[in-house]
């Protein structure tokens, strides 16, 4: 039992990945965000919700180092906004995470829709895969576009769909290297969490406006596996699929 007990934890702890070589180097990702921020820089705005809104706080750090390896000019510290709040408007790239359910009033988020009809970006995810975060999100997004909905019909309504495979954001004309595959934690179909990483389509949902993705979300955890997150137990990518789907969604943003 007792050597049972050290094996889960040190499953645990390494998440089932095998230790690096020995004298391998850590990227240890620092905060260089001037005190004056350059004119024509990329800043990330994270939403503050009614929840847990920021499990995974240097989520957007390390991605936007990421981001800056393909020639970009970016602010590695995100900024944290409020969804109601007239400062939502100043940012072209939103993030959006947690593990337990919110709520928000429809009423209040006028600022957001009119932002992401205009040109913004909203990108989310569910902490490990987390289904009370993954369904509070829908129903955010149904508040979010009630307004729009009440105008169109059933067909013309903005709801979430699957991202196509061969769309523009996992091209290889957006991303250097075309996204047919990525890595990712699933669950079992008796229950659980399947403790390896298989290699899958990647499977991001979004809402299009005017034929643009203005949301692009993953039921599927991003954002602690952008922190190099272990655990076994999360419905998740790997660090490198976590990074590639983050940074299209970046291009893609900046793109369109």
């Amino acid at each position: 039992m007792a050597f049972q007990l050290g094996a889960n934890v040190l499953a645990y702890a390494t998440g089932l990945e095998p230790p690096r070589p020995r004298l391998t180097q850590a990227d240890v990702v620092q905060d260089d965000t001037p005190v004056r921020i350059k004119r024509g820089y990329l800043k990330v705005a994270q939403l503050i919700h009614g929840g847990d809104w920021q499990p995974a706080p240097k989520a957007m750090l390390h991605l936007m180092s990421e981001v800056r390896k393909v020639g970009l000019d970016v602010v590695l510290r995100p900024e944290k906004v409020s969804p109601a709040g007239e400062t939502v408007l100043d940012y072209r790239f939103l993030y959006m995470h947690g593990r337990s359910p919110f709520e928000e009033d429809a009423g209040r988020l006028k600022n957001l829709a009119f932002n992401l009809k205009t040109g913004g970006t909203l990108l989310a995810d569910a902490c490990c895969g987390s289904k009370a975060f993954d369904q509070s999100f829908r129903r955010f997004m149904e508040a979010l576009w009630a307004e729009d909905n009440k105008k169109r019909d059933e067909a013309q309504k903005l709801k979430s769909v699957p991202i196509p495979p061969d769309d523009e954001l996992f091209s290889k004309e957006l991303n250097g290297e075309a996204i047919r595959e990525v890595r990712r934690r699933e669950g079992r179909s008796g229950g659980g969490v399947d403790p390896e990483f298989r290699t899958t389509p990647p499977a991001l949902e979004g809402i299009k406006y005017n034929g643009r993705w203005v949301v692009i979300y993953s039921r599927y955890d991003l954002g602690c596996a952008l922190e190099k997150h272990q655990s076994p137990d999360c419905l998740g990518h790997d660090y490198d699929s976590a990074v590639r789907l983050g940074r299209a969604a970046v291009l893609y943003a900046l793109k369109r």
